[in-house]
């Protein structure tokens, strides 16, 4: 049977080294922490070919393709760390003789080097549980009514008379063109922490709302009148074009005014800045007491940050894609401190981080994990920094490093 990895070959200078699928099978038991030691020893005599070193680091790349960046591997800690569980699991590796146990431990320590992109949980022996809450999307109509919004479902979104206003059809809610009214209502949505949704408004206009985000827009925009919408938390815009109708975003700071265009922006409540990255088009960042000569204009490829704090707005040159690769459910942070990060991860995945160490939050990573749960994600982090961290109900503790 096949297991779906791509690599069979390596070509080098000399030879053509192939990739049985038994070895293959090997690496991938390695990885996956499921590995016996008898296992581990034939995987150990594999691998002191140099050309299967190579053909091993190439495997891991191709099929755990996770651009992990880090300035340094400690492989100190990361023998430490090994020596730990070796001693933890004594009646298994002296079952095999502690030559083998510290031939297993060095030869790990290798490959630990060669796939720390990849760590999942080698160094935490206690079966700890992490209970993710899964809360429901919710839709306030404009009579103050609340609709469950069940994920990849298939129905009609009704006002107060039963008339259609809307069609959701699996994870998005689209709202159809209406006849002109002379009133205008409001829906609201909430997405939790966790998920993700997207609404089109009745303009055309998409947007992508991240987790932990509440978005208040009318049902219809009034003729005459600018469009306008009310974000709290994380959205990506791509707005319908229309001259006569300037599409207004109010955060809860500032306010971004457009035509027609695409971006980004991040204004939750407990963020000292409220960040807009755009990447087509072009938009103006107010204070939300008005348009002035010096509201921030930006052009695609800018980010511009308003910090609460201080009234003060920046700009600097960025690679937009960092900011808006949580569309597609993927975590990337370049040079973000840590406590910054652990904000983002208890958005993503909708749970509760107690970081109790003050000095490491405010270390700078790099990474980008895609479609890597929150344990893959912590055990990155434990593998090189050496974070000391606990798991209860729907909490992360982070605690002082030993």
């Amino acid at each position: 049977m096949s297991s779906g990895f791509v690599i069979r070959t390596i070509n080098s200078k000399k030879k053509t080294v192939r990739l049985d699928s038994k070895t293959e099978q090997l690496i991938i038991k390695y990885l996956s922490d499921s590995a016996s030691v008898a296992e581990m020893e034939a995987l150990v005599q594999w691998l002191e070919d140099p050309e299967n070193e190579q053909l091993f680091r190439d495997f891991v790349k191709t099929n755990y393709a996770i651009d992990f960046t880090m300035k340094s591997f400690d492989t100190n800690v990361a023998k430490e760390k090994l020596l730990k569980k070796v001693r933890k699991n004594r009646s298994t590796f002296f079952g095999a003789g502690m030559r083998v146990a510290l031939k297993y431990a060095a030869v790990i320590v290798l490959l630990l080097a060669a796939v720390y992109f990849y760590s999942s949980g080698l160094f935490k022996t206690q079966p700890e549980k992490l209970v993710i809450n899964d809360e429901s999307i919710t839709l306030q109509l404009e009579d103050g009514s609340v609709q469950i919004i069940e994920e990849n479902a298939s129905l009609d979104i009704t006002d107060a008379t039963g008339k259609i206003i809307g069609r959701q059809t699996g994870n998005a809610i689209r709202y159809g063109e209406m006849a002109a009214a002379e009133t205008i209502s409001y829906n609201e949505i909430t997405v939790p922490y966790g998920k993700r949704f997207t609404i089109q408004l009745s303009d055309g206009s998409e947007v992508q709302l991240n987790a932990g985000t509440r978005l208040r827009y009318p049902v219809h925009f009034l003729n005459g009148r600018q469009r306008e919408v009310f974000l709290n938390g994380e959205a990506y815009f791509d707005v319908a074009r229309d001259i006569d109708h300037p599409f207004i975003v109010n955060s809860t700071a500032i306010n971004v005014a457009v035509l027609g265009t695409q971006f980004n922006i991040s204004s939750y409540p407990e963020d000292k800045l409220t960040d807009v990255v755009l990447v087509e088009g072009a938009v103006a960042m107010y204070p939300q007491s008005g348009m002035t000569r010096d509201s921030t204009f930006l052009t695609p490829g800018l980010k511009g940050s308003f910090n609460k704090v201080n009234m003060t707005f920046t700009t600097e040159k960025v690679n937009t894609s960092v900011y808006t690769s949580w569309r597609n459910g993927e975590l990337v942070f370049r040079n973000s401190p840590f406590k910054h990060i652990v904000k983002k991860l208890e958005r993503h995945y909708n749970i509760r981080v107690v970081l109790n160490n003050e000095e490491l939050g405010e270390e700078l990573f790099s990474a980008s994990f895609t479609d890597k749960n929150i344990r893959e994600v912590l055990s990155y982090f434990d593998f090189i920094k050496g974070i000391d961290y606990t798991l209860k109900d729907n909490t992360v503790y982070i605690n002082e490093s030993e």
